[in-house]
């Protein structure tokens, strides 16, 4: 797996010699900043180092972790710039949320929320909600059969009481309807194959 690799890491990892969470809380200095003269506590000055550090090194070892590579620039001062605003742009290029959203591919099982039945709007389908509609079809008087068209004529396997909704999909090429009956449909279409559902009333 590739991995990319950073030089940041955590202040004082074991926490020690730090004011508590508590502490911190209620810390004047951190409150209302530090006023001129003034020294910070080697506790809170290791509490603000813990807290800082641990942020930013999770985040770097997560972008080493998908390959880019995150440097302060230490063994070269004048790179340290160029370095993660190079990252950062990559990260923000690969991750251009615009592009994502516009045209999203999924992959492994994603799943949704599911709608209430009778739901009419644009809200995404799931398949239970998709379940939910061919009982609530069937239990209304209504049934849906599918099948694969081969030609311009198709039967339907029961014939319906009067002309369903007919729905054919092509498959790398177009299907037109002609004519729709209670037995049957007839197609104009630019494939030998196509896929077909019908809704209406049993």
């Amino acid at each position: 797996m590739p991995s990319g690799s950073t030089n940041f890491l955590q202040w004082n990892p074991n926490a020690n010699l730090q004011e508590n969470d508590a502490t911190f809380a209620d810390d004047a200095q951190r409150l209302s900043g530090a006023t001129l003269p003034s020294q910070f506590s080697n506790s809170l000055a290791n509490k603000c180092f813990y807290q800082w550090s641990t942020f930013i090194t999770a985040f770097c070892n997560m972008l080493a972790g998908k390959n880019y590579s995150p440097n302060d620039g230490s063994s070269s001062p004048s790179t340290a710039l160029a370095n993660l605003v190079g990252v950062l742009n990559n990260v923000l290029t690969f991750f251009d949320l615009p592009t994502i959203f516009t045209s999203p591919s999924f992959t492994g099982i994603p799943t949704a929320p599911t709608a209430a039945v009778g739901t009419n709007t644009t809200q995404l389908a799931t398949m239970a909600a998709l379940l939910q509609g061919t009982l609530r079809a069937e239990t209304s008087g209504y049934r849906i059969q599918q099948g694969i068209g081969t030609g311009t004529s198709v039967t339907f396997p029961t014939a319906f009481s009067a002309p369903p909704v007919f729905v054919p999909v092509g498959v790398g090429g177009s299907v037109n309807i002609g004519s729709v009956s209670a037995t049957g449909a007839t197609v104009n279409t630019t494939v030998s194959t196509f896929h077909w559902i019908a809704i209406g009333p049993s």
